[in-house]
């Protein structure tokens, strides 16, 4: 017996069929989303990913003023943001010119370290990283392993900022209760000072020396190349010695050229360090560095003491990835936002190293993946179309 679909039969059958064509759809493009509540700060290093257009994924530094730059968008503010809403951000931005099956994934790969230092008498003196947003006083004294009660004055901390004493604290009502002490938050670069029972203005040496620390001084003063000996001397190859900086107890600031050798008889006040100065050599290379990133093994951020060529910035990324990196489509993105085209592939097999593209200091190198086809999804989209056509046939 011939039996016929009916119109509303055939609807019915076209309906059910969509609906199981866009469920399966659904569950193999849909990506679960983890939330993610940390807001995007100043100095953090985020990776924008933007599936199926390697031209637009890009790594970049979030500038002091909360902004970075992105092509064709221009200027976007992330400061505050949360990685989800940076991509919805960069997704319309981009609306226009992506499909919208289209993904932005925006990370955070290198988070800005803030530091505070603890001199004086406590257990571990030095500088100590964190990551978080906040960190309190009392938090810090425990990072230097607490107060040494048997040689540290608990009155008369030093709370130091920018140069100058912003707050002096008092620790004796510690020794009777701790909840007499009001803790308070402190800023980035911050240093706490515990000075001793016996010297209460010690002499500090910082920045690119084999030793920071606080250096206790006999005498009224003490030459500046004296301290630097007591630090162990500078860090060789780091150590910038033309532009070190003393910073007077005042919180006064003099530039001095370690260079050109002070002669140790002078009378110049400018060449001596006092009870409570700081003598500061700052690391040449600090700012220098490259970004390394995409289908490599580790990307991200690579400090240089001189330019480097590509390839030399590629191994301190630790290669490339075989499996997936597409070495015919690299890019090198300049500081200035200018780009170059590089095909790493013919550069191997024609063996023409040795003419690789030089990075400098804020270029960018691009190893994009190779796009891959979903063999299982489109099989299973193709499938199921075929069911809906053979269905209405």
């Amino acid at each position: 017996m011939n039996f016929k679909v009916g119109k509303l039969s055939k609807l019915l059958l076209l309906t059910f069929g969509l609906f199981i064509f866009c469920s399966i759809i659904v569950a193999i493009l849909a990506q679960p989303i983890e939330a993610n509540q940390y807001k995007i700060r100043v100095g953090d290093v985020i990776d924008i990913t933007v599936e199926g257009y390697p031209e637009y994924s890009q790594q970049r530094t979030v500038r002091i003023d909360g902004m970075i730059s992105y092509p064709i968008i221009g200027e976007i503010k992330a400061e505050g943001l949360t990685t989800t809403e940076l991509e919805e951000t960069i997704f319309r931005a981009l609306s226009n010119r992506l499909s919208s099956f289209t993904k932005v994934y925006v990370s955070v790969v290198q988070f800005k370290r803030n530091s505070i230092y603890v001199f004086g008498m406590v257990k571990e003196p030095g500088r100590f990283s964190f990551e978080t947003e906040d960190i309190y006083f009392l938090q810090a004294l425990t990072l230097a392993g607490g107060v040494d009660y048997e040689k540290a004055s608990l009155k008369g901390i030093q709370i130091r900022r920018a140069g100058k004493i912003d707050k002096m604290v008092d620790l004796t009502p510690l020794i009777g209760n701790a909840e007499n002490i009001e803790d308070f938050k402190l800023q980035p670069d911050d240093v706490i000072l515990v000075p001793s029972l016996l010297q209460q203005q010690p002499i500090f040496v910082t920045g690119a020396v084999l030793k920071q620390d606080q250096y206790s001084i006999t005498e009224d003063r003490i030459h500046v190349l004296k301290a630097l000996r007591m630090a162990g001397g500078p860090e060789q190859d780091i150590a910038d010695l033309s532009n070190a900086m003393i910073i007077r107890a005042n919180g006064d600031t003099i530039p001095i050229n370690l260079e050109v050798v002070p002669n140790p008889g002078s009378a110049d006040e400018a060449n001596f360090l006092y009870p409570g100065d700081v003598l500061h050599i700052p690391n040449a290379y600090e700012e220098d560095k490259v970004n390394v990133v995409g289908a490599v093994v580790r990307p991200g951020q690579y400090a240089i003491k001189r330019p480097v060529d590509m390839i030399e910035a590629i191994s301190l990324a630790g290669g490339w990835l075989e499996d997936i990196a597409n070495l015919k489509k690299a890019k090198i993105i300049r500081a200035d936002e200018t780009q170059e085209n590089v095909n790493i592939l013919e550069m191997v097999e024609t063996g023409n190293i040795a003419g690789s593209p030089v990075l400098n200091p804020g270029d960018t190198l691009q190893i994009p993946k190779r796009l891959r086809i979903n063999w299982y999804a489109l099989f299973t989209v193709t499938s199921i179309a075929s069911l809906i056509y053979n269905i209405l046939k």
